[in-house]
């Protein structure tokens, strides 16, 4: 699986669950980290943009970044 499909599985499972979510807000990087998925710094981009469609999707308000 290419880091892409993984950081679609993981903005796929924040949708879905609500706790997950929370953990990825609270801690983008550290819950990546523990899914084992590193990012570069054009994969963050990537995520962060993955991660504002999915919250404009579902009508909820992304409040973080991968820094």
């Amino acid at each position: 699986m290419t880091t892409r499909e993984q950081l679609y599985a993981i903005v796929g499972r924040a949708m879905s669950d609500d706790a997950f979510a929370a953990r990825l807000q609270a801690d983008p990087l550290g819950t990546l980290e523990a899914e084992g998925i590193t990012l570069s710094d054009e994969e963050k981009a990537t995520f962060n943009q993955l991660i504002e469609e999915a919250a404009q999707a579902t009508g909820r308000e992304s409040k973080f970044r991968a820094a």
